[in-house]
C-alpha cells in the first residue's frame, strides 16, 4: 500500500508522527511539497485541513484524487477526516480538542502511567508567563491582552515565544521579560499562573500545579480560566481533576503502531 502526503516535512508534527507509523508498518509512504504537487499514484492521499493554503494547491490537491475515487484523508484540528463518510473522524493528536474533556469515563489510569503523564505539584512563583503561539494569535496580546492585564496586576509579565516562531517584537515592548529559557521546567517553575491560547504548554502547567488562563477550544479549558481580571486570585488546580484529565488525555496520544492501525481500519472501514 502507498499513502501521499501533502506537507512540508517538519511543518505539520500530526503528519510526521502519521508517516513514520505507516512506514513502520510496511507501508510506502511519499511526502510531497504541496506548494509544487505532484499527482502521483498512490492508494490514499492525505492532505492538510488548510485547503486555501499554498494558493488554493491543497484544495486542488484534495479534489484531484477524490475525483478518481482515491480515498483522501484531511488532517484538520487534530483530526483525521474520512471524507468519504464525512461524519467519521480519528484524533491524530491533541490540539484544539474540547471533546478530550467529553471523553467517556471508565478508562484506566494505566496509560496514562505508562505515558509518564504525572502530577509534579510544588509552590507556584510570582510571576505571569504568556505563551506565544503564532503571529496572529501574538498581535492579539499586544493589542489587547497586555495592556488590559497591567490594570489587574502589578506582577511581573514574562512573555515565553513559541521558538519556531520567534518574538513578536510589538509584545516585546509591552511585557517585562521575554523569556530565553529552553527548558519548559524553568519558566513554569517562576509562574503564578500562565496565559496561553492552546498551547499544550497550558497541560504542561497544569500537571505542575499552575492554574491556566485559556482559549475556551483548548482541550483542558474546562480546567482553565477565562477571566484575566481574576488573575491574582487564581487558585490552584485540584490534583484529582488535573489526573482525571490526564487519564483521557491519555487516549488521544497515539504510538506509531496505533497510528497505523487506526489508519488502516479507517481506510478499510470507509470502502
Amino acid at each position: 500500500m502507498k499513502a501521499n502526503i501533502f506537507h512540508e516535512r517538519g511543518s505539520i508534527p500530526r503528519l510526521n508522527y502519521l508517516a513514520d507509523g505507516l512506514e513502520r508498518a510496511g507501508w510506502e509512504v511519499e511526502i510531497l511539497n504541496p506548494e509544487n504537487p505532484e499527482f502521483k499514484p498512490c492508494d490514499v492521499a492525505v492532505v492538510s485541513g488548510a485547503l486555501k493554503r499554498y494558493g488554493g494547491m491543497n484544495a486542488k490537491i484534495f479534489f484531484f484524487y477524490r475525483s478518481r475515487k482515491i480515498p483522501v484523508f484531511v488532517a484538520e484540528h487534530g483530526r483525521l477526516v474520512d471524507t468519504t463518510n464525512g461524519c467519521r473522524h480519528w484524533l491524530l493528536y491533541l490540539n484544539r480538542i474540547p471533546m478530550v474533556a467529553k471523553i467517556a469515563r471508565g478508562m484506566t489510569d494505566d496509560r496514562r502511567l505508562e505515558l509518564g503523564l504525572t502530577c509534579d505539584f510544588k509552590k507556584r512563583g510570582e510571576d505571569v508567563l504568556i505563551v506565544g503561539q503564532d503571529r496572529e494569535i501574538d498581535c492579539a496580546l499586544k493589542e489587547y491582552l497586555v495592556p488590559w492585564l497591567r490594570e489587574y496586576t502589578s506582577r511581573k509579565i514574562i512573555y515565553r515565544p513559541r521558538k519556531e516562531v520567534g518574538p513578536f517584537i510589538g509584545v516585546c515592548d509591552w511585557v517585562d521579560e521575554v523569556s530565553a529559557n529552553l527548558a519548559v521546567n524553568d519558566d513554569l517553575a517562576r509562574a503564578w499562573c500562565v496565559i496561553t491560547g492552546w498551547s499544550n504548554m497550558g497541560c504542561e502547567a497544569l500537571m505542575r500545579g499552575v492554574p491556566v488562563i485559556c482559549n475556551p477550544c483548548a482541550a483542558y479549558a474546562y480546567l482553565g480560566h477565562d477571566d484575566p481580571s481574576l488573575i491574582d486570585s487564581l487558585p490552584t488546580p485540584r490534583q484529582g481533576d488535573v489526573e482525571e484529565f490526564l487519564v483521557r488525555y491519555s487516549y488521544t496520544i497515539w504510538g506509531n503502531e496505533e497510528l497505523a492501525e487506526g489508519f488502516q481500519f479507517l481506510l478499510e472501514n470507509q470502502r
